[in-house]
């Protein structure tokens, strides 16, 4: 008698595979891989970067299918688009989320609160903000060198070592743009020659406030530096990797004093004759202190925004709640002093032909 129930057990279940997921077939489905939001007449445009199946399978050119509607909302755009292209606008497989400048100066926790609320939404979609507009930005999106869009997407803005990634997801964000003490930073990307970030958007609650270049200081600052190449003011190039995140104390006085300490392993690329092997460690470690100094007076007297998260090592120096309330670090920031250390630990290569 068990035995006849575990075989019907097994028909049934068999059944319900070769049904699809969920009972639907896979051409019944439109997967959205990536959302671009911009501005238009008084509403918004979404535009859904879809994958083509086809594509995936070989038998199509264009990895992504492009499909916009303007809507007050991302969801009812998607039932839009559901009932103009004949299959279910779902979610589940997106990765990236692109404002446009306007939106991002506007404010973005209406979207960002929106799909994380969806149940059918991954967890991780990544945020970012488009040079031009999200639509443009979405359409020259090109995985050249791989069938998969999702993947390709995966690969560009959440692996660690790619100069797009930030290591923020758009819960991440959410929660951040709910704290007055602390801001944060999204890459602002452009497609026109492969997905790259022209700069860094910031942003002290869900609204962009400012932008700044030098992204490379702040990956370092966070932590994610790995795999990381650098010129030396023309005398040669050093490649770089973070192994450690870097050592952060934060002194909570009149004014504050947060000494930063960034240890990176380090070997030569290329070397100027004339500049010896130390020597050109000691001149790498001046230009990467005097970079990061940079990103960290501008996030403090420009900005005037916590965007690297000093402030969870600054509550480490009270003991209630309300002692840190009333330290109002979101304003102290901006009189804040950095005490920076580089330390380069050279590693060792091959042998060069000639080489001291």
């Amino acid at each position: 008698m068990m035995m006849r129930k575990f075989m019907l057990l097994l028909s049934v279940l068999g059944i319900l595979m070769l049904c699809g997921c969920g009972g639907r077939e896979i051409d019944d489905v439109a997967y959205v891989v990536a959302i671009g939001i911009d501005r238009m007449d008084g509403n918004y445009e979404f535009t859904f970067a879809i994958g083509n199946p086809d594509s995936i399978n070989g038998e199509g050119e264009d990895p992504l299918v492009f499909e916009s509607a303007v809507s007050g909302d991302i969801f009812t755009a998607g039932d839009e688009i559901s009932a103009r292209v004949g299959q279910e606008v779902n979610f589940s497989h997106a990765e990236l989320l692109v404002f446009s400048k306007e939106i991002a100066l506007g404010g973005v926790n209406t979207f960002l609160d929106e799909l994380t609320r969806n149940l059918d939404q991954r967890p991780k979609l990544i945020p970012a903000v488009a040079s031009g507009s999200a639509k443009e930005t979405l359409q020259g999106v090109n995985s050249q060198f791989e069938g998969n869009p999702e993947k390709y997407l995966k690969k560009i803005f959440e692996y660690s070592a790619s100069p797009v990634s930030t290591g923020i997801d758009s819960r991440d964000f959410l929660c951040r743009t709910k704290n007055i003490n602390t801001g944060t930073a999204l890459p602002k990307i452009t497609s026109d020659d492969g997905t790259t970030a022209t700069s860094m958007a910031v942003f002290y609650g869900d609204r962009m406030i400012g932008e700044f270049k030098d992204l490379s200081s702040y990956k370092l600052l966070s932590g994610m530096g790995e795999q990381m190449n650098c010129d030396v003011n023309g005398l040669g190039s050093m490649h770089l990797n973070q192994r450690v995140p870097p050592n952060i104390r934060v002194r909570c006085e009149d004014v504050p004093k947060i000494d930063i300490t960034v240890i990176l392993d380090a070997s030569v690329n290329t070397r100027n004759p004339d500049i010896s092997k130390d020597d050109l460690y000691l001149t790498a470690e001046n230009v990467l202190r005097a970079r990061m100094l940079e990103l960290l007076e501008f996030t403090s007297i420009d900005a005037g925004v916590d965007i690297l998260g000093f402030e969870r090592y600054a509550r480490k120096n009270f003991y209630t709640w309300d002692d840190w309330k009333e330290y109002e670090w979101c304003n102290r920031y901006g009189i804040a002093q950095f005490n920076l250390e580089v330390k380069l630990i050279p590693q060792k290569t091959g042998l060069v032909k000639g080489e001291s």
